[in-house]
């Protein structure tokens, strides 16, 4: 399933139209038919005020007018505003609008005929089938006048393929959409905090795109979304035969005097997710704090100066021997920035013969030694930054980031044996060929801790699944994280949520997962 720019999805259009021969009115017709079905549920389950479709005069307002003739067939009536010049209707428009007016509808025209008070929209259900992706440029006057009513009303809008208005032209406001009914595949724009803002719920509407069409008109570079396999789940049950130290042996560096608590998180986080053994090496400080909390892990008492782990020669001995019998790593939560520890992270990664997840101060101490990964290919890294995090990595601003993640990734050295995970609503997960968009997720996440319980997740089931690629585990992982809070907040009904409880219901989650069809967990996943 990919995720394409909306210039990538106007050549697969062009290329199923022209080369395989499926004219473009089919293609409409499909993707009308299924929009409709979707409204016609909305408006069956809420009562409105009445139906406006809000109508371009391109191939989006042809999607919305061939929308009203099904609108019209089943009975409900709905008020129709077309934007634009009749003279400027695209093929497939003209053809939709001829259809309604022979029908006899009735068609009024914004701006020449029509004008809007501030409470025109309210209680109504609006259509929005104004321009998609299929706008350059500037609003004029006219349509920022009606896009701010919309917005500032108390309709229920509904985005035909892209909330109107959403483009890299940030000089427009797009509509604000409760639910975006995207048509043959999502578009990236939508997972920029202004695409998150604008287009509320997201369903596919998928069409007979055939996928030479995918092959041809996308770079080898691609962006998918993040569908975990099945049996992957199943991998994460211990087997019959295991015991602890079959079933994988992890070591964590982390923690200081003053961040105990990201330390621990990372910890159980890792046991709970079935890891066999865990080694933990934390400042001497903190050592008894872990040994009392957590009698499951294997706690050794680093040299620390000021708190913090030192770089002596005595501890660089002691992390050693726990790197050559581990399965994997986790480096960095709560390890805090310093001389000192930033020696000891470049030691361990020049070290390390295993798969490696950095996270947190890990990432910041390394922030401007990258291409030391690169040095030791006996290990694979992980790397888990949020977007402060990975300011700092490429030297930009966060808001910058927030508002083109996918592009942004590329701005990043993505070695062969790396995988990033740029965490926030829509994780994305990269390795040197593509992309994956997170959708599973949502704002319970928003808590202090939650990145440490990811942290510690990746290190147990990168370890538990090391016949596994790479980028599946982390893959899987990511899904995982982020399903625990969706089981919280749709299956236990949770407004708020603290990172403890992540651990605490992963057995739950998987156990819903395990026991649901696939399809249906992705359906649960596009809330």
């Amino acid at each position: 399933m990919y995720i394409v720019s909306s210039n990538e999805m106007r050549k697969i259009d062009e290329y199923t139209i022209k080369e395989i021969g499926i004219p473009a009115i089919v293609l409409m017709e499909q993707a009308a038919l299924k929009c409709f079905k979707i409204i016609k549920k909305k408006i069956i389950k809420q009562k409105y005020k009445k139906i406006i479709a809000i109508c371009g005069t391109g191939n989006n307002g042809g999607d919305g007018l061939a929308i009203c003739r099904h609108v019209y067939f089943s009975g409900i009536t709905a008020e129709i505003i077309l934007v634009g010049s009749i003279n400027k209707l695209s093929e497939c428009a003209q053809i939709n609008y001829d259809i309604l007016k022979k029908l006899g509808l009735e068609i009024k025209y914004y701006p020449e005929k029509i004008k809007f008070s501030k409470d025109y929209f309210d209680d109504c259900l609006v259509i929005d089938a104004l321009f998609g992706t299929g706008i350059k440029g500037k609003f004029s006057n006219e349509i920022q006048e009606l896009i701010k009513n919309i917005n500032s009303s108390n309709s229920y809008i509904i985005a035909i393929d892209s909330p109107s208005g959403l483009t890299d032209n940030t000089e427009n406001i797009p509509i604000a959409a409760n639910l975006t009914l995207t048509i043959g595949s999502y578009k990236t724009a939508f997972f920029s905090d202004c695409g998150i803002k604008s287009t509320g719920k997201i369903k596919l509407i998928e069409l007979n795109f055939p996928q030479s069409a995918f092959d041809n008109c996308l770079n080898e570079n691609k962006i998918f979304v993040n569908k975990i396999e099945k049996k992957l789940l199943y991998k994460l049950l211990p087997a019959e035969n295991s015991c602890k130290t079959r079933n994988s042996k992890i070591t964590i560096i982390a923690g200081s005097y003053k961040y105990s608590g990201a330390a621990q998180l990372a910890i159980k986080s890792a046991l709970k997710c079935g890891a066999g053994l865990i080694y933990a090496l934390v400042p001497k400080s903190i050592a008894n704090i872990i040994k009392t909390n957590i009698p499951e892990a294997i706690v050794f008492a680093l040299d620390e100066l000021d708190g913090v782990i030192a770089a002596t020669e005595n501890n660089k001995k002691i992390i050693n021997n726990f790197l050559d019998k581990s399965d994997s790593v986790l480096l960095g939560p709560g390890l805090t920035v310093s001389e000192h520890a930033k020696n000891i992270c470049e030691y361990i990664i020049n070290s390390a013969k295993c798969r490696v997840v950095i996270d947190a101060d890990g990432l910041n101490n390394l922030a401007e030694n990258l291409e030391i990964l690169n040095q030791n290919k006996s290990a694979k890294f992980i790397l888990t930054p949020h977007p402060g995090e990975f300011a700092k990595l490429i030297k930009s601003e966060v808001c910058h980031i927030q508002n083109n993640r996918l592009e942004y990734l590329k701005k990043i050295r993505i070695y062969d044996n790396v995988v990033i995970v740029l965490k926030g609503k829509y994780s994305i997960i990269a390795d040197n060929k593509n992309r994956y968009v997170n959708f599973s997720g949502n704002s319970l996440l928003a808590a202090a801790g939650t990145g440490d319980v990811l942290a510690g997740m990746l290190a147990s089931i990168t370890a538990k699944l090391k016949d596994d690629t790479l980028i599946e585990t982390v893959k899987l992982s990511v899904f995982l994280h982020g399903s625990i809070s969706d089981f919280l907040k749709f299956k236990k009904k949770k407004m708020t949520m603290y990172a403890g409880e992540l651990i605490e219901n992963f057995d739950d989650t998987l156990a819903e997962l395990l026991s649901l069809n696939y399809e249906y967990i992705w359906s649960l996943i596009q809330k």
